[in-house]
C-alpha cells in the first residue's frame, strides 16, 4: 500500500520535528500535493489515522493542500500554471517546456503542542 508508506514517512518527519521542539502532541500536519501526484488525498487522510495511532500524532489532522502545476518554457523562459494534459506555454504557445512543480507531495508544516 503506497499511501501507508507515504504516511509513515510524513509521520516520521513530523515526529522528528516534535522531538526537536520538545512537543507533547502533534495537532496538524500540512502537506502540499501537486496535480500529477498519484496519491488519492482522501485515502491518504484515512491511512494517516491508522499510521499515527499510538503516537503523539494520534488524533492529529492531516491537511492536504493542492498546489498548481507550473512549467517553464525553454524557448521564452517564462513560467506558466497549466493543467496536466496541456503543458503549453501561455506566453508564446511553445510545447518545449519543463515541469517545475506539480508532481510532488511535501511536508509543508507541522502544528505542535508543547
Amino acid at each position: 500500500m503506497h499511501e501507508l508508506s507515504l504516511c509513515r514517512n510524513l509521520l516520521d518527519q513530523a515526529l522528528v520535528l516534535a522531538s526537536q521542539h520538545h512537543a507533547q502532541r502533534i495537532k496538524t500536519i500540512n502537506v502540499t500535493m501537486g496535480p500529477l501526484c498519484t496519491v488519492d488525498s482522501h485515502h491518504l487522510q484515512s491511512t494517516f489515522s491508522y499510521a499515527s495511532s499510538g503516537t503523539i500524532a494520534d488524533k492529529a489532522r492531516l491537511i492536504v493542500n493542492r498546489i498548481p502545476m507550473t512549467i517553464r518554457c525553454l524557448d521564452c523562459i517564462q513560467e506558466s500554471q497549466v493543467v496536466p494534459d496541456r503543458m503549453i506555454c501561455e506566453h508564446c504557445g511553445s510545447q518545449h517546456t519543463q515541469l517545475i512543480n506539480g508532481s510532488e507531495i511535501m511536508l509543508h508544516d507541522v502544528e505542535l503542542i508543547t
